[in-house]
């Protein structure tokens, strides 16, 4: 199963060019640290405090490099922080964070490289005509919002994050994104009512907003 922080690199990945949509570039950084905010959450490890700092919850590793690695700059820190705080710690070497999700994304067999050349995505299954993790990725967000269907929290995370750091175009297009970003934030606040893991995401999206307009 990928994190929410690899599928939204795919997201963000132009499958012709092999290369990181241009005009998601500097978004992305701070929504893929937001993004390992998330997993972090989703996974129970950090919980927004009532000072609004993330706060440790669980120190066990999770046994993703990339997010046991924030987690143990969070076991280091002297005491809780924003989550502003740690996006821009996180978001500081941001070709060093890709390079770690793309080897990730490689080893689970959903990039392709061949040599040093990036060629593209892998299927979501076997066969000649099924779709590619991507497409499987972005289909299921939009259904979510767009049709009848409900997405879960962690779908909501992950439309979250595209919502704060400005990459709606990466799902939906420039007609669906009004009306997108209205019920995504409105599923957000509903989920967020009764859910302390949506409430600790809800800052999370609000700090990736904050940080990107401070850039």
């Amino acid at each position: 199963m990928l994190t929410i922080t690899e599928e939204l690199y795919l997201l963000a990945i132009d499958e012709d060019k092999g290369t990181v949509v241009k005009s998601a570039n500097q978004a992305l950084n701070y929504a893929l640290a937001g993004a390992i905010l998330a997993d972090l959450a989703l996974q129970n490890k950090v919980a927004s405090n009532d000072k609004g700092r993330l706060e440790l919850m669980d120190t066990t590793e999770t046994g993703d490099p990339i997010l046991d690695a924030v987690l143990q700059k969070m076991r280091s820190s002297e005491k809780p922080r924003r989550s502003s705080f740690w996006i821009s710690e996180i978001s500081a070497k941001p070709k060093k964070l890709r390079r770690k999700i793309e080897e990730s994304l490689v080893g689970k067999g959903i990039l392709i490289r061949e040599d040093d050349r990036f060629l593209g995505i892998g299927q979501a299954e076997p066969g000649e005509n099924t779709v590619t993790f991507k497409y499987q990725i972005k289909t299921g967000l939009r259904a979510g919002i767009l049709a009848t269907q409900t997405n879960d929290l962690r779908g909501l995370a992950l439309l979250g994050l595209a919502r704060s750091g400005k990459l709606l175009f990466l799902v939906f297009t420039a007609d669906e994104q009004r009306i997108a970003r209205r019920r995504i934030q409105e599923a957000i606040v509903r989920e967020a009512l009764g859910n302390a893991t949506a409430q600790t995401i809800e800052e999370i999206d609000a700090a990736v907003s904050a940080c990107l307009a401070d850039a």
